[in-house]
C-alpha cells in the first residue's frame, strides 16, 4: 500500500477522533439521584446538570438515557435543550428499581448529540440494601432461672442478615424500674459486622433481693447503620426469669388427739418459698397407727409466700406416739407440678390426760357428794319426823 495513503488514513482517523471530543469537552455533566441511595422496589429521580463550558452557543442538543435491568425508565428517554456559553440546565428522568435488586451500583448511560456528533457518559446509581436487619439469633441466661440476690450472665447472639456490612452497632439494656443491677455495663458497642457475621455480647447482672418470683421483660435498644450511613433503631424485649423452687411444709397446728377416740387432726400447710404456690391439695395417707374417719382429701387452693392454710381431718389414733403421713400436690408460678410426702410427728393423749387438759369432761365427784349429802339430810329429817309422830301417839 502507498505510504502516503497510509499516512492519510492515520491523519483522517486522528482528525475524526479529536473532532469527536472537541464538542464533548464543552459539556460538563454531573448526576444527582433522589433518594440516595435508593432501595429496591422504589422510584428514583435522576437529575443531570449540564453546563456549556465552551465559548459558543449550542443548539438542539439531544440527550437519550439508556438503562438496563433492574432499572426501568418510567419517562421519555429523549430530551432536547439549547445551551448558551457558560449556561447550565437540568434534565430529569424517572426510574424504577426492581424489587429483587441487590445492593451496590448500577450503571446508566447518557447519550447526547451535538450538530450530528455523538458521545456518551456513564454514571453510577447507588442502591441500598432492601432490608438491613440485625437479627437477635438467641438470648441465654446463666443460670437459666436466677434467684433473688444471685448473679447471672446474659448472653446475646447477633447475626447480620443484611446483604452488606452493618456499622456502629450499639446494644443497651434498659433496667429502669426493674430489680436488676449491672455488675459492669448496660451498653456495649460493635464497630462493624460483615454480611452473615455472628457475634456474641455478654452482660453481667445481679437480681436484687427485692425481686419477686416472676418473668421480667427487659427492653433492649438496638441502633446501627448500614454501609451507606443510613441509621436504624429498634427495640426488642429480653425475658429474665426470677425463680426459686417452692418450699412447702406441713405441721400439726394444735393437738386435740385422744387415743382410741375419734379426734380432730388440725394440720397447717405453710408456703416457706418466695413465690406463690397454686392448686394446693392435701391427702391424708392411710397408716396402721390410725383410722381415717370420713374424707382423706382437702383442696386448699393458692397460698401466698410466707402464708399458710389450716385444714382439718378426723382420725382415731391407735397409739399415743405415731406419725401422720400427708401427700401435698401443688404448682409453682411457672405452672410446674410438684408432689411431696410429709411426715408429721404427733402424740395422742390418754383419756386421763385429756380430762386434765379439759379435752374430756372429768367424773363429777363433788356433785355426787353434794347430792348424797342432800339425800342424807332429807332422810335424816324424814326419820326424825316419823319418830316424833310415833312418840306423840304413844303418849296419847
Amino acid at each position: 500500500m502507498n505510504k502516503n495513503l497510509i499516512l492519510g488514513f492515520v491523519f483522517l482517523a486522528l482528525t475524526l477522533a479529536l473532532s469527536s471530543h472537541v464538542f464533548a469537552s464543552v459539556l460538563d455533566i454531573s448526576l444527582e439521584q433522589d433518594p440516595y441511595p435508593v432501595k429496591a422496589g422504589e422510584n428514583l429521580e435522576l437529575t443531570f446538570s449540564v453546563e456549556n463550558t465552551g465559548t459558543e452557543n449550542l443548539t438542539n442538543i439531544v440527550f437519550d438515557l439508556d438503562t438496563d435491568d433492574p432499572l426501568t425508565l418510567k419517562s421519555n428517554s429523549e430530551r432536547m435543550i439549547n445551551l448558551s456559553s457558560g449556561e447550565t440546565k437540568t434534565i430529569r428522568y424517572n426510574v424504577f428499581v426492581e424489587g429483587d435488586t441487590q445492593d451496590g451500583k448500577e450503571t446508566v448511560t447518557l447519550n447526547y448529540e451535538i450538530d450530528g456528533n455523538n458521545d456518551r457518559e456513564d454514571f453510577d446509581v447507588l442502591i441500598a440494601p432492601d432490608q438491613v436487619y440485625l437479627q437477635i439469633e438467641s438470648v441465654s441466661s446463666n443460670p437459666e432461672d436466677v434467684a433473688p440476690g444471685e448473679n447471672l450472665n446474659l448472653n446475646i447472639r447477633l447475626r447480620n442478615t443484611a446483604n452488606s456490612e452493618i456499622k456502629n452497632i450499639v446494644l443497651k439494656l434498659d433496667m429502669t424500674n426493674l430489680p436488676f443491677a449491672p455488675e459492669s455495663v448496660t451498653e456495649q458497642r460493635i464497630d462493624s459486622m460483615n454480611r452473615n457475621a455472628i457475634t456474641q455480647l455478654d452482660f453481667s447482672l445481679i437480681a436484687l433481693s427485692s425481686a419477686e418470683i416472676q418473668v421480667y421483660k427487659v427492653p433492649l435498644l438496638i441502633t446501627y447503620s448500614d454501609s451507606y450511613g443510613n441509621k436504624y433503631e429498634r427495640q426488642d424485649i429480653i425475658s429474665i426469669n426470677v425463680f426459686e423452687k417452692p418450699s412447702i411444709d406441713a405441721s400439726l397446728e394444735k393437738n386435740t388427739l385422744i387415743q382410741n377416740m375419734p379426734s380432730k387432726l388440725n394440720i397447717e400447710v405453710l408456703n416457706k418459698g418466695l413465690g406463690k404456690i397454686t392448686f394446693v391439695e392435701i391427702r391424708l395417707l392411710p397408716s396402721l397407727d390410725y383410722d381415717i374417719e370420713g374424707t382423706d382429701y382437702q383442696y386448699i387452693g393458692n397460698i401466698e409466700s410466707d402464708d399458710y392454710s389450716a385444714i382439718e381431718f378426723s382420725i382415731t389414733p391407735k397409739k399415743q406416739d405415731f406419725n401422720v403421713l400427708v401427700e401435698l400436690n401443688y404448682r409453682d408460678t411457672n405452672n410446674q407440678k410438684y408432689t411431696e410426702t410429709k411426715m408429721i410427728g404427733v402424740e395422742a393423749y390418754s383419756v386421763s390426760e385429756a380430762q386434765k387438759l379439759g379435752l374430756l369432761p372429768t367424773f363429777p365427784w363433788l356433785i355426787i357428794i353434794i347430792i348424797l349429802v342432800v339425800i342424807a339430810l332429807i332422810v335424816f329429817f324424814i326419820v326424825r319426823r316419823n319418830k316424833k309422830k310415833k312418840l306423840m301417839r304413844a303418849q296419847e
